[in-house]
């Protein structure tokens, strides 16, 4: 996925969710940048997470500066919580727990309120 800003215009961030090992179940967030060759990943264990999205930090920001989020299934807790990761570094900001589990394949999609007004 890349940020959804530079959609139709040069861009080299990449997000995207997958697993350690082919054939395996997601468990795993990345960032790539194509210019560089950078590589970050985050990951827990137990963790599960689905596709990312991207929360910018501001409107006209670098390309790929925001927060990265993800709905995770932990199968330890047998729960989900909605992880929040700084999109450049990939480091875990916060977790907000749910009640339950969701089920694997939950996409999501942010909206900037401007965008709804």
């Amino acid at each position: 996925m890349i940020d959804a800003r530079f959609l139709m215009r040069p861009h080299t961030i990449l997000f995207a969710a997958g697993p350690t090992r082919t054939g395996q179940l997601i468990d795993r967030l990345c960032r790539s940048d194509l210019a560089t060759g950078r590589f970050i990943e985050w990951s827990s264990d137990n963790c599960f997470p689905g596709a990312p999205i991207l929360v910018p930090a501001a409107a006209d920001g670098p390309e790929g500066e925001g927060w990265l989020l993800s709905v995770v299934l932990d199968v330890r807790e047998q729960r989900s919580f909605v992880l929040i990761l700084n999109a450049t570094t990939m480091t875990e900001q916060a977790r907000a727990w749910l009640p339950c589990a969701l089920p694997f394949g939950l996409h999501a999609l942010f909206v900037p309120e401007e965008a709804t007004t």
